[in-house]
């Protein structure tokens, strides 16, 4: 014997949520892109997926230090963190965008939050010719000082004098 009026209550639906937020959107190659993921109903040890692209093949494991286009991660207390140092590879391509994108699946095929582009910026070397003076004497010693941004240790420079009457 039923007491009471019967109640219906509504059960919704709870939905996981997603944040990608890398810390910037524009960094020179060399650099490090830190990626903060942030979930909601997502359970501690859930593992995602990520992975690193471009247009084309403008983004290969060259641009990435250690190489790793894809990982995966697992959520502690809604977060998952990512680190990607970029190298400096020192070729004037100009600029190229990398994409990251999340998934629930190690096939990458169910992504979750928005794709995210970060434009990575050429570091062009830079070459600075300084004699130590603008005229000298027959029998003088010139000395010159060249300065450089963005060249790697133990690169090798090469020179030449010319001028007229340079024999």
């Amino acid at each position: 014997v039923q007491v009471g009026e019967t109640k219906e209550i509504k059960i919704e639906d709870v939905r996981a949520t997603y944040s990608v937020k890398p810390s910037t959107s524009a960094i020179k190659e060399g650099g490090t892109l830190r990626t903060s993921i942030r979930t909601t109903e997502v359970p501690d040890n859930t593992k995602l997926y990520w992975s690193l692209s471009g247009d084309g093949d403008d983004i290969d494991s060259d641009d990435v230090v250690g190489g790793k286009l894809e990982g995966e991660g697992r959520v502690k207390k809604g977060r998952l963190n990512l680190i990607h140092q970029l190298k400096k590879d020192l070729i004037t391509e100009g600029d190229e965008i990398l994409k990251i994108k999340l998934f629930t699946d190690a096939e990458r095929t169910e992504q979750v939050g928005d794709t995210k582009e970060i434009t990575i910026e050429d570091v062009i070397p830079t070459y600075s010719v300084k004699p130590s003076t603008s005229a000298i004497k027959e029998g003088g010693t010139l000395r010159t000082s060249i300065r450089t941004t963005e060249v790697p240790e133990n690169t090798t420079l090469y020179w030449s004098l010319s001028g007229d009457d340079i024999n």
